[in-house]
């Protein structure tokens, strides 16, 4: 496939905003700097169900421990809407694939963690 200006953005960051810590740091968890935490990603339309999540995923997880990440760390939603459009914070099925493991489900989404350290494990 060819992509041809601007087909997806993927948001992700290390779990700090404006200087202040994330109210989601789990008791006992890892400390937010050094987690990255996959966001969202934003796929335009014609190029959603071609694997360019996928593969945004796999070069968090790949630059991850270059970056200084100890966990890369993702929210999907328990119950998407059915659109692709509500899907996008990734398909828990993705994350699963990649050997995220649960960490907390909460009423709206599931927080899922990946040690760096298992990449390529």
């Amino acid at each position: 496939m060819s992509l041809e200006g601007p087909s997806a953005i993927l948001i992700r960051g290390v779990r700090q905003l404006r200087g202040r810590l994330l109210s989601c740091r789990l008791l006992n968890g890892p400390e937010p700097t050094s987690v990255i935490g996959v966001s969202f990603f934003v796929i335009a339309p014609p190029f959603r169900r071609h694997g360019i999540a996928s593969a945004l995923l796999d070069r968090v997880i790949a630059d991850a421990s270059s970056r200084g990440a100890a966990w890369i760390e993702a929210y999907p939603d328990n119950k998407p809407e059915e659109s692709d459009a509500g899907h996008f914070r990734g398909p828990r099925s993705m994350y699963d694939a990649r050997g995220f493991e649960p960490i907390k489900v909460r009423e709206r989404d599931t927080v899922v963690r990946l040690s760096a350290g298992k990449i390529g494990c």
